[in-house]
């Protein structure tokens, strides 16, 4: 049976895990709510948070370019991890206190992922 569809081909019900969810646009097209989760975007267009039931899920942080800079996990308008780059490239994540949690090595060109180390976990290379 096809997916009912709203304006410009906008899903207005999905089903996950058996349960139905109601979906929601914004004037932009952008998913807003489906089900329990309501999805907060920014001026720019970039999800900004995921609450669910009243509650911060996840928060976002974007720098100038676009990219994902952070996330956090509560209210504070600081972020749990903030994420350095190499170009386009995310290559390693850092908490609140500036510890390193993950790394990542890329190869010439875009997302040529040639290893991950999971630093925070003692974890040795994932990808080779």
């Amino acid at each position: 049976m096809p997916v009912p569809r709203g304006p410009g081909h906008e899903l207005v019900k999905a089903r996950i895990d058996s349960t139905t969810r109601a979906i929601q646009h914004d004037a932009a097209g952008e998913v807003v709510v489906d089900g329990a989760s309501h999805y907060v975007f920014d001026p720019r267009g970039q999800l900004a948070a995921i609450t669910r039931h009243g509650q911060l899920v996840e928060g976002y942080f974007s720098d100038a370019q676009g990219r994902l800079a952070g996330t956090t996990h509560s209210s504070a308008s600081s972020p749990d991890q903030v994420f350095a780059y190499d170009g386009l490239q995310m290559v390693a994540a850092f908490d609140a206190t500036d510890q390193p949690i993950w790394e990542a090595t890329w190869g010439p060109g875009t997302d040529r992922l040639l290893s991950w180390r999971d630093i925070a976990n003692g974890g040795d290379e994932q990808i080779r």
